[in-house]
């Protein structure tokens, strides 16, 4: 849902700058081509992106944690809640 709202937020931008071809001023091209990459944004890739980073995250944690005795877990738990 975000990516649908970053890319509304962008078309909003495209068209209050005029950054429309034939209107467009030349100071700014490479913010109205930001814009237009931000438009064209895929959100399929953008929440498989999401998703592979999840997964690496959850394996290196797990990994971590397994190794962990239960006792270094409730420590670990007290610090960070302090």
């Amino acid at each position: 849902m975000e990516i649908h709202r970053e890319t509304s937020e962008c078309r909003r931008k495209y068209i209050e700058n005029n950054c429309d071809i034939d209107k467009r001023i030349r100071a700014l091209d490479d913010f109205c081509n930001e814009l237009i990459a931000c438009m064209n944004k895929d959100p399929s890739k953008e929440v498989l992106k999401t998703h592979i980073i999840a997964e690496v995250l959850s394996g290196n944690i797990n990994t971590f944690a397994k190794d962990l005795h239960w006792k270094s877990m409730i420590f670990i738990f007290f610090l960070l809640s302090l």
